[in-house]
């Protein structure tokens, strides 16, 4: 028992480095590579730089939306599979991707 509470432990630190590691490569990547040292450096002067601009109006709300969006669909798949009582199932198990494309449709 223990041992496996420290291997999950162990996989749940993985996934949360590599969340850290692809949002500070989805806030530094764009048109314009914004480096996490010169970004540090503008954080720490006063006043807002063009790169500060950018970072805080367009490439945080994206990371922290698309963090967030992720998060609820790993969670509404664990709520899906968990009711079902199946490990296998599936949006179209349950009919979503049916309403899903009708309301498309309509």
């Amino acid at each position: 028992m223990k041992k496996s509470k420290s291997r999950f432990c162990v996989r749940m630190l993985i996934c949360f480095g590599i969340l850290i590691v692809s949002a500070v490569i989805g806030i530094c990547a764009g048109t314009l590579w914004i480096s996490p040292l010169e970004l540090a450096a503008d954080l720490s002067e006063t006043g807002l730089s063009p790169n500060e601009r950018i970072v805080l109006y367009i490439r945080l709300p994206r990371v922290l939306a698309s963090v967030l969006a992720g998060s609820a669909l790993a969670v509404s798949g664990a709520v899906i599979q968990t009711v079902l009582g199946n490990p296998l199932a599936a949006p179209n198990i349950i009919g979503v991707n049916s309403g899903a494309g009708l309301f498309t449709v309509l």
